[in-house]
């Protein structure tokens, strides 16, 4: 099972984001664009996992959900990894993400971690609306303009549990499964 922690938003919230990602999809580079109904924050990406770990992947995300309340993320910026002269992956994410995110990831990555997971290094709350599958400069460069173009925002989204996402990779994209969800305290 190819498995992946996160953050499920709201419909209303993944639809603001779908047109705030408007002004991107006009660029010529060729770019995997992702659904609005696939929209979400990824906490940790696990990878491919045997399903004899499942249960302990569930109690670890009911362990972590009953220790952080409730909050809210302000999406207010667009941006791209590795970086806009190199861009791979187009997101939309937050300046100033409240601290108890930061800290939920955290104790998620130490405990998986301890499970033999392979850590990360950098958490970056974001949303990724396209995978850039284009080497043409000129092509991928329209991306700096067109983010630069792009009106100042701030789309709230109320962050109320985790969820262990199953994702089945298909020729349409990803197909994405709850496995599980646990409300934040």
């Amino acid at each position: 099972m190819r498995l992946f922690y996160c953050f499920e938003l709201p419909q209303e919230v993944r639809a603001q984001l779908y047109e705030i990602a408007r002004p991107l999809r006009q660029a010529e580079a060729r770019v995997t664009w992702v659904r609005p109904e696939n929209f979400h924050v990824t906490l940790k990406f696990l990878g491919e996992v045997e399903p004899s770990a499942v249960d302990a992947l569930k109690a670890l995300g009911a362990q972590i959900a009953a220790k952080f309340p409730k909050s809210e993320i302000t999406f207010d910026t667009v941006g791209a990894f590795p970086d806009l002269r190199r861009p791979r992956v187009l997101w939309i994410g937050s300046q100033q993400a409240p601290q108890v995110l930061f800290d939920l990831q955290a104790s998620l990555e130490r405990e998986l971690t301890k499970m033999g997971f392979e850590a990360e290094r950098h958490f970056a709350p974001h949303v990724t609306v396209g995978r850039v599958k284009d080497e043409h400069t000129a092509r991928v460069g329209q991306f700096a303009r067109l983010i630069s173009q792009i009106a100042p925002f701030a789309c709230h989204a109320q962050i109320t549990h985790i969820t262990l996402m199953e994702s089945q990779l298909s020729p349409s994209g990803a197909i994405y499964t709850p496995v599980a969800t646990w409300e934040l305290t």
